[in-house]
């Protein structure tokens, strides 16, 4: 609407609405604004990193070439077409192991989520597919946590079968005390749980739901940020838990659709290490017997 009251209406001669093209576009900014602090629809922060780190090295490799074909130029008066080539492959090729250098100088001194999620998802399932033992695996888990999210505080919880109540499987950080179990909340379980879903704590204060005070306070209580379901499939088998960042930083949109991936990855190999656990306690029981 701005680009046709203040361009094209005046490139017409017609100059009545050009006062509508700020008004359109402070509106524009503002529900913008709106958007990212509210609703978190639109990541600025990854988007600066991702620039930060493709544009460092690109100009890296730009000014190591333009050095080398100075240094040509001042000792043979010209540049062979065959060294331009050279050099357009090898910048081709050391361009990723350079950006994940930039990756890694950015994340230890700029940002403290920056990570590539494909990549995470990948050592992840490497390192998953190695153990059957569950302690080892939930170990391996919060182990990725921590290092792609920076989190203070990991929890993995396991549900009960029989009464669906959650387990403490695994803590590092939570000040839980001699508490082992907690009790199952279905109205967050039929709308976030079941539909495999991250439970953000403070989008549903926001939202100022009814029937989430108690949870809401048990969770505040802990210092709890994050609920992550474990599904596979339809089912259920626990839930991921985790605090706030070290650096304070709230969990985007994209750490959310790691955290998710991580999830799917983590039911399938915890319940492949619960099974094994129990055929090996089966196995020694009938031994016994």
């Amino acid at each position: 609407l701005a680009f046709v009251t203040n361009l094209i209406m005046p490139w017409m001669g017609n100059f009545s609405l050009n006062w509508l093209g700020q008004v359109v576009t402070i509106t524009m900014v503002g529900f913008t604004t709106y958007a990212i602090i509210i609703h978190n629809l639109m990541d600025v922060k990854v988007v600066l990193r991702r620039s930060f780190v493709y544009l460092g090295t690109l100009i890296n490799i730009l000014v190591v070439a333009v050095v080398i074909e100075y240094l040509v130029i001042w000792l043979f008066d010209e540049v062979p077409d065959i060294l331009n080539f050279i050099i357009l492959i090898a910048g081709v090729s050391v361009f990723p192991w350079l950006r994940n250098r930039y990756y890694n100088f950015a994340n230890k001194y700029f940002f403290s989520s920056l990570y590539d999620g494909r990549k995470v998802i990948a050592n992840l399932s490497d390192r998953l597919s190695s153990s059957l033992d569950v302690d080892e695996i939930c170990k391996i888990i919060s182990g990725t946590l921590v290092d792609t999210f920076h989190t203070r505080s990991v929890g993995i919880l396991i549900r009960n079968k029989n009464n669906s109540n959650y387990y403490i499987k695994f803590n590092q950080g939570f000040k839980v005390g001699q508490r082992k179990y907690f009790a199952s909340d279905e109205l967050l379980h039929g709308r976030f749980i079941k539909k495999h879903k991250n439970i953000v704590v403070e989008e549903i204060k926001k939202a100022n739901i009814k029937g989430y005070e108690k949870t809401l306070k048990l969770l505040n209580k802990y210092g709890v940020e994050v609920l992550s379901p474990l599904n596979i499939e339809k089912e259920n088998i626990g839930l991921i838990v985790l605090s706030d960042k070290e650096s304070g930083d709230m969990y985007n949109s994209e750490d959310l659709r790691v955290l998710e991936n991580i999830g799917s990855q983590s039911a399938v190999a915890l319940q492949n290490s619960l099974l094994y656990q129990e055929s090996q306690e089966f196995g020694a029981k009938l031994k016994k017997e």
